[in-house]
């Protein structure tokens, strides 16, 4: 159907687009450093480094703001709520009503949650398992891996978080995807790994 609290939406979008007004400025500061001159050419592929970054984050911000209008439009209702389960973990929940909540402590976690609603939607629609957990989209372990890859781009490009540890987005793979660990200290992404024949 839509977002049960329109406002949730409008507060999403504000906040991605006061986001990307704040990259764009960045962008410009870098770019004026660049038409200045002066510059060794470390520190000029540095700064076209950060340019590049910055582009490609502003394309992530703008795949925020269509998936947040696709649950806008989408048949079912979506809401924004914190984690479930005790141990933090986030996702999307369908509950006995038929209501999905997309799980976040933060803006970036349910940017991350949104761009799987997303990917799903794009997938040809959302679906769940037994336990009302979103499953993911991919029809491939490596389908899979570029999933969480795209969503933690996103909440990057949203607010600078990456569990594993990112400088820039190129940070952000499928080798550091499984250096983040949970509290057991197992990969958090194991499920992901394919299996040997």
């Amino acid at each position: 159907m839509i977002w049960e609290d329109p406002k949730d939406a409008e507060r999403l979008n504000k906040s991605v687009n006061n986001r990307i007004a704040s990259v764009n400025n960045d962008s410009a500061k870098i770019q004026a450093q660049i038409d200045k001159g002066g510059l060794s050419e470390k520190k000029l592929a540095k700064l076209q480094d950060k340019l590049t970054d910055n582009t490609s984050k502003i394309d992530n911000l703008n795949q925020s703001l269509a998936d947040i209008k696709s649950i806008g439009e989408a048949k079912e209702t979506y809401r924004l709520g914190g984690p479930s389960q005790s141990d933090g973990t986030h996702g999307v929940v369908k509950d006995s009503n038929g209501v999905i909540t997309i799980e976040g402590s933060n803006t970036g976690l349910h940017l991350h949650e949104i761009r799987h609603v997303g990917q799903s939607m794009e997938a040809g629609g959302v679906r769940f398992n037994s336990n009302g957990q979103l499953l993911n989209s991919a029809k491939t372990y490596e389908g899979g891996i570029q999933n969480e890859v795209n969503a933690y781009q996103i909440q990057y490009s949203f607010d600078g978080s990456y569990p594993a540890g990112a400088s820039s987005l190129k940070d952000i793979n499928s080798t550091s995807l499984f250096n983040i660990k949970g509290e057991s200290g197992e990969p958090v992404y194991k499920g992901l790994i394919k299996p040997k024949k």
